[in-house]
């Protein structure tokens, strides 16, 4: 019986790998020297530069060396695929943790503590019917005679805003009610209004009681600004804090009105769709069903659905609202 080979161990095969790979390059310097000193010599036969003869026959030794290589080894280097798309990261509000009740509701409760709310906001009263209010009536303002609605006193006059230097025609927004209130006046003037000077003020919600003052134009006697409608939503406390921090450019207002918004002195979200905005303007969507959405959503964690309407009634749909959960009561609606 012939004796069983014995199998190489790692070091012997390295060593013979080395061995192999130091006879190759002696191949290689064999045959390259040859041709090397050749294209060297025709070079110099040719008169070319010194530096040009050397610079050529070491050109012409790698690509020997190259092919020499590829043909013993015969080998092309791997080049490795790129990874996989990593998954999509679902946008807050739609399927992410936000959407359940629990966590909506500690989100109510630690932004009432946060904002020192009293008494503190919950799932429930978040839940309930906001009153809304709408005028579409065109107007003439005149300096010095109020415009009054059953929540609002709108005193137009003349006055220089702070810094400016010229009198500007001011509204004197007076929120008559005992709760806060999201509002929506949209004015039009016979001018452009180019330059003028932005009071700083809320220009989304008034606090009970507040009386913020807004700049509609730089005056002049035959400026004519026109009252074109009014909106107004009745609040909670922690929704005036959530109307507020939304940006007016975000919601249908444009920057002669919403211009000095400071919200209520936190920071602004940068989070809301254009689409939102654009729908507003092009009148698909409603400014009440934006606001009535932000005003039981903080804006930062959730996204206004494109199917949502304000509630109508109090608990009409489990907070929070998503695009998710619409879509399941609408199936739930129409049934197996």
């Amino acid at each position: 019986m012939p004796p069983t080979e014995e199998p190489a161990t790692v070091g012997e095969s390295s060593e013979g790998a080395g061995d192999r790979v130091r006879r190759l390059f002696a191949v290689v310097r064999a045959r390259a020297a040859p041709l090397y000193r050749r294209a060297e010599a025709w070079l110099r036969a040719v008169e070319v530069s010194e530096p040009v003869v050397q610079l050529w026959a070491v050109v012409v030794a790698v690509v020997v060396v190259v092919v020499v290589i590829n043909a013993r080894f015969d080998y092309e280097l791997p080049v490795p695929l790129l990874p996989p798309k990593p998954p999509p990261v679902e946008a807050a509000g739609f399927d992410g943790l936000d959407n359940r009740p629990a966590v909506y509701a500690g989100h109510i409760e630690s932004d009432s503590l946060a904002l020192e709310v009293t008494p503190s906001a919950s799932s429930e009263s978040m839940a309930a019917k906001f009153d809304y209010a709408m005028r579409d009536e065109r107007q003439l303002l005149v300096i010095g005679q109020p415009v009054v609605t059953p929540w609002l006193r709108i005193t137009p006059r003349v006055d220089k805003p702070f810094g400016a230097t010229e009198p500007h025609f001011i509204l004197r927004i007076e929120n008559l009610a005992k709760v806060p209130l999201a509002y929506r006046i949209v004015t039009s003037t016979s001018d452009a209004c180019e330059g003028k000077r932005n009071n700083l003020h809320n220009a989304l919600a008034i606090p009970a009681h507040g009386a913020p003052e807004r700049t509609e134009c730089r005056y002049h006697e035959k400026l004519a600004v026109y009252l074109e409608s009014i909106e107004t939503i009745a609040l909670p406390a922690l929704s005036y804090h959530y109307v507020s921090r939304l940006r007016p450019s975000d919601v249908g207002i444009d920057a002669r009105i919403g211009g000095g918004h400071t919200g209520a002195g936190k920071p602004l979200c940068t989070t809301v769709p254009q689409r939102v905005n654009d729908g507003i303007v092009s009148k698909e969507l409603e400014w009440h069903d934006v606001i009535d959405f932000y005003a039981r959503h903080p804006c930062e964690r959730y996204t206004f659905p494109i199917a949502y309407k304000a509630f109508k009634q109090d608990g009409e749909h489990r907070l929070p609202v998503t695009h998710a959960s619409l879509k399941a009561e609408a199936a739930a609606a129409v049934g197996p």
